[in-house]
C-alpha cells in the first residue's frame, strides 16, 4: 500500500520543488514480501518556497475557484466548469484518463444530460501547497449527491498554475470510494 502522502511528494518531487527525509512523526513499517523483509519508511515532502501573505491570497482565490466550479456544476454549466481548464489539462479518474479540454466538454455534456442531472458537488479542501509562485498543488475529498440519493465521496489532488494571472487546473487525480446507497447515507 502507498502511504497517503506518497503521492502529494511524487507530484511535489515532478515540478523540482521539494526535498524530502524520512519522518520519525510518520514512522516506518516492515513487511514481509515473498520471505524477504521490505522496510517501507514513509517520507515528509516540505516546499521549499516559502510560504508568503501573497500565498495567503492565492489559496483565498483557489478556494474561490472551487465555489465557481461547483456552482457551475449544480446549475449543469459546463462551459462555466470548463473556463478554469487549461487546453491540455489531464484528467485521471479511476482508470480512465481524459486529456484535454475538448476531451473534457464531450465527458462533461454527456454527464450533465444523464448521471450530473440536477446533482451537487462539494470539496473540502484540505490543503493547498506552493512549490513556486506560480504552481499550486491542492488536495482534499469530494462529494456528489446524485438525484437519486446515491452518493460519490473519494480523494482529489489538483495541480494549478498561474496564468495571466489567475489560476487554471493542468491536471486532477480522483480516486473515488465506492457510491454510497441512499439507505445508508449521513446527514
Amino acid at each position: 500500500m502507498i502511504p497517503k502522502h506518497f503521492a502529494l511528494y511524487v507530484v511535489l518531487l515532478a515540478v523540482g520543488g521539494v526535498e524530502s527525509s524520512p519522518s520519525a512523526e510518520m514512522g516506518s513499517r516492515r513487511r514481509t514480501d515473498g520471505g524477504r523483509e521490505i522496510e517501507n519508511k514513509r517520507h515528509e515532502a516540505r516546499v521549499l518556497a516559502p510560504q508568503t501573505s501573497s500565498h495567503t491570497a492565492d489559496e483565498r482565490r483557489i478556494r474561490d475557484i472551487y465555489k465557481e466550479w461547483e456552482t457551475a456544476f449544480r446549475g449543469g454549466d459546463v462551459d462555466g466548469m470548463l473556463s478554469r481548464i487549461d487546453e491540455h489539462a489531464i484528467y485521471a479518474f479511476g482508470h480512465v484518463e481524459t486529456i484535454g479540454r475538448e476531451a473534457l466538454r464531450q465527458v462533461f455534456v454527456e454527464n450533465v444530460a444523464t448521471v450530473w442531472k440536477d446533482a451537487k458537488a462539494t470539496h473540502a479542501i484540505n490543503g493547498v501547497a506552493f512549490p513556486s509562485s506560480d504552481v499550486a498543488i491542492v488536495w482534499g475529498n469530494y462529494l456528489v449527491n446524485f438525484k437519486d440519493g446515491t452518493k460519490e465521496a473519494g480523494h482529489f489532488m489538483n495541480v494549478l498554475l498561474r496564468r495571466d494571472g489567475d489560476w487554471i487546473w493542468v491536471a486532477e487525480q480522483n480516486a473515488s470510494t465506492e457510491s454510497i446507497p441512499s439507505s445508508d447515507r449521513g446527514n
